[in-house]
């Protein structure tokens, strides 16, 4: 027998060509499905989040970057809890 399907019958030779076929088209479909996805979701959430705000402070601020830090007391316990 051969590897391709030539001698198998017809209904099988038949549904093997629609297998591969169906995968070339589901290829085909799914990049397009993930661009359009990615055109309408991705994109206009990256553009509005980079004008509306700025979460790691990425923005040169009008004063300074500097953010003052949290002292907590120095004792035993507190150098126990370190998180």
């Amino acid at each position: 027998m051969a590897s391709d399907g030539s001698s198998a019958p017809f209904p099988k030779r038949v549904w093997t060509q629609w297998r591969r076929a169906a995968h070339s088209i589901g290829v085909v479909q799914t990049r397009f499905l993930m661009l359009l996805i990615y055109v309408t979701v991705v994109v206009p959430t990256g553009v509005l989040m980079k004008f509306s705000s700025d979460p790691l402070h990425l923005k040169k601020p009008e004063q300074t970057n500097c953010q003052p830090a949290r002292q907590d007391e120095r004792n035993l316990e507190n150098a126990r809890r370190q998180f």
